[in-house]
């Protein structure tokens, strides 16, 4: 009866990750942090080769990008990439972007910042990949 059981649980999980589309939350990733870094320890992608977050200051000018990698060069690849600004009680979206693409690819906005604590934030679909990443913490002074 335990064999049985502990059979039909195995198989249920099985079937569980086998259904359902990745998603990954990751905060603080480095400056060049990516999914495929994330993935050979966690979570197997099917169409996500790579994706890296940025965030870079310079004076005031807050510049968030990402570079794109699919899979296959036919893969379809959509998303947004928002700037974030650090608040008392947490994040706020200071203005976001969409982009789409295939293959490999990278986008890049410019944000006019003030004094504080910004990074990038990525939310993508990737073939049938849901990708949600964050770049590192950038200071202005």
């Amino acid at each position: 009866m335990k064999k049985k059981l502990f059979k039909a649980l195995v198989t249920a999980q099985l079937i569980a990750l086998t259904t359902i589309t990745p998603t990954v939350h990751a905060a603080y990733l480095g400056s060049y942090a990516s999914v495929s870094e994330i993935d050979s320890a966690h979570i197997d992608y099917v169409s996500t080769n790579k994706i890296t977050p940025r965030a870079t200051a310079s004076g005031k000018t807050v510049t968030v990008s990402a570079i794109v990698t699919t899979r296959n060069s036919k893969v379809n690849s959509s998303g947004t990439i928002y700037v974030e600004k650090k608040t008392k009680t947490g994040w706020k979206s200071k203005g976001s972007w969409t982009f789409s693409g295939k293959g490999k690819y990278c986008v890049s906005q410019e944000y006019n910042g003030k004094k504080g604590t910004y990074r990038a934030h990525v939310v993508a679909t990737i073939g049938g990949d849901s990708v949600d990443l964050y770049s590192r913490e950038i200071t202005i002074n």
